[in-house]
């Protein structure tokens, strides 16, 4: 997903948001040792940007934050399964 269209999510929620573009997103990943391009959830990799989701581990719809500390990246197939639950709570499941 682009950077303007988590802004955009994030405004109608007013959840805060941190950061301007992916590449900032993936800067801070990397220093918090995120492989930007593994599924924070199942390690797969992922090749294009189209195989990433950049997903929230606390869902804006439960009152997450579109901040980098709230983002992970996640592979389509793990972003989808995990729909509205939090990070914790998928990592459960599976």
């Amino acid at each position: 997903m682009k950077a303007n269209s988590h802004a955009k999510r994030a405004r109608k929620r007013n959840a805060p948001i941190d950061w301007k573009d992916v590449k900032e997103l993936e800067e801070h990943w990397i220093s918090i040792d995120i492989d930007p391009w593994l599924c924070y959830y199942c390690s797969c990799t992922m090749m294009t940007k189209q195989e990433r989701h950049i997903e929230h581990m606390t869902p804006l719809c439960r009152n997450g934050t579109s901040l980098k500390e709230n983002l992970v990246p996640s592979c389509v197939a793990c972003n989808q399964a995990k729909h509205s639950m939090t990070a914790e709570e998928f990592m459960e499941k599976q």
